[in-house]
């Protein structure tokens, strides 16, 4: 075998080093925090159409970064040639057809290792642009099509199975050609999953998966409201069973997705004890789980709290509230506007900044900014547009998330190490970051307030009592910086992983 260049191969879907965000920035910590170990990155994305512009300093320990488009259009070349040997097409059939006889009628009790040595060799023979060309791919077809959703239309299945197995196949080709490493970490299930399990086998290497949200449900809950899929069914979203036919692939395609990288990976981490229970319901083995929060370097924020002590005693009536994030429809900005209408009502000084990138869902963006026109409120909320971490935090009274979807989010981390209280919708790990963990000791108190995921009115509820009593808000801001120094150092988080990757950590 080659020698490797890297001691550890990140196999990354639309993060690191392109897109800002909480998986974004473990990674360039990880990276960081490491320097005697060379990182390699493949980084997973859609299409190639878009340019990709680097958001961060990419340290010199990343010693290659490779790109894969799952949705590029695949060459005609790559056609399956008639000159393979006997049993070539067979495998790569037969591979194929488990894969979708998965999608039709989930197994009980699955041989998940089988499955992705038989993907895996089936990416290395031949790329799938004309595979429903070959006459065993469409005899194929039509037995899947009369398992999964005979009665629907045929053209809609057809057109279905092109989507799902095109991109993944493009993950099965680059987890068959990527350079060794000792160990291959994802970052999350879904097709990055998948290229780092073949790779791993193809290798025999180590599989490390990490999940900072639960990818299975994120795309579960993308696919419930999509208008993509061409479903003529009633649809309710959150309830499972009203699900169409062809939403009902695409959910049990992400669904395997998940079962292979959680049966492959060789040991799984978590960030929280409730992402744990939610991945062990998606198939990953109990035995295999570890809890390892994000952390921070809270002696980082020492300066950044000082000036903003400091401000606060020059405007001591100051009510500014915080939001640092991404402005996608995840974030659910939307209802931190309508709260911010409800609180100005209240305390009309209020001032809500909404600071963030805005290219990566451009329309949202702009339909918040029209909303926040709509409601009145305009000249009370600023969208700032990309931000530096410390120049907010020196500003704000309250930081708030509106999210409906978290994993252990940095920014909670954040704003606690600069002594600033959070309000957030109760999602992820933000209740326990907030109000402690059961048990805690010694106990640090709460360090902001929660409220439900798209309750405008309780999340208002919320912020006017920190906004309106100062001494109320800086009690909380402490226990915030409490807790992060007691329970959320990067410095032991990053030890662990460092184990994990030399092996010294092995369980």
């Amino acid at each position: 075998m080659k020698k490797p260049q890297a001691d550890v191969c990140l196999v990354l879907e639309g993060t690191y080093p392109y897109v800002s965000g909480g998986v974004s920035t473990w990674v360039h910590q990880a990276v960081e925090a490491m320097p005697d170990l060379r990182f390699s990155i493949l980084y997973v994305g859609a299409e190639s159409s878009q340019p990709l512009t680097e958001r961060y300093d990419v340290p010199s320990n990343v010693v290659d970064i490779q790109k894969l488009f799952l949705f590029d259009e695949l060459p005609r070349r790559d056609r399956l040639p008639s000159r393979r040997p006997p049993g070539a097409r067979a495998g790569v059939y037969g591979a194929l057809e488990r894969f979708l006889g998965e999608l039709a009628a989930p197994a009980e009790s699955e041989r998940f290792a089988e499955l992705v040595t038989a993907l895996g060799s089936a990416g290395r023979a031949f790329a799938c642009a004309n595979l429903w060309r070959d006459r065993e791919g469409w005899e194929l077809l039509q037995r899947s099509y009369a398992r999964a959703v005979a009665g629907e239309s045929f053209l809609n299945f057809f057109w279905t199975v092109r989507f799902l197995v095109g991109p993944a196949w493009a993950a099965l080709r680059a987890g068959a050609s990527l350079p060794p490493a000792p160990v291959y970490h994802s970052l999350c299930t879904g097709y990055a999953g998948l290229v780092a399990a073949i790779a791993a086998r193809a290798h025999g290497s180590r599989f490390l998966l990490s999940e900072h949200g639960i990818y299975v449900r994120e795309r579960l809950a993308e696919i419930q409201r999509s208008e993509w899929v061409p479903d003529t069914a009633a649809r309710r979203p959150g309830v499972f069973e009203e699900l169409g036919a062809f939403r009902r692939l695409w959910v049990e395609f992400f669904k395997l997705l998940g079962r292979l990288s959680y049966s492959s990976a060789d040991h799984i981490t978590s960030l929280f004890e409730r992402n744990a229970e939610i991945q062990r319901a998606f198939g990953a083995p109990a035995d295999k789980i570890e809890i390892i929060p994000n952390g921070i370097r809270p002696d980082a924020f020492e300066a950044v709290a000082e000036r903003r002590r400091a401000a606060i005693g020059s405007q001591p009536d100051r009510m500014n509230v915080g939001f640092l994030g991404r402005v996608v429809r995840i974030k659910d900005v939307k209802t931190l506007l309508r709260a911010a209408r409800e609180v100005t009502e209240t305390l009309p000084g209020a001032r809500f900044i909404v600071a963030g990138p805005t290219d990566e869902e451009p329309g949202y963006a702009e339909a918040c900014e029209d909303l926040a026109r709509q409601l009145g409120i305009a000249d009370k909320v600023e969208f700032r547009g990309p931000t530096h971490r410390d120049d907010l935090l020196e500003e704000v009274d309250v930081m708030l998330l509106t999210s409906v979807s978290e994993g252990l989010p940095f920014v909670v981390l954040e704003a606690f190490a600069a002594g600033v209280p959070v309000v957030s919708t109760d999602v992820g790990s933000c209740s326990e970051l907030i109000l402690g963990k059961p048990g805690e000791q010694p106990a640090h108190g709460a360090a902001g307030a929660v409220a439900p995921a798209g309750d405008a009115a309780a999340i208002a509820r919320a912020l006017i009592p920190l906004l309106s009593d100062r001494e109320t808000s800086d009690r909380m801001g402490e226990a915030g910086r409490r807790r992060v120094a007691a329970s959320y150092d990067q410095a032991g988080v990053f030890d662990r992983y460092r184990d994990l990757y030399t092996g010294a950590g092995q369980p």
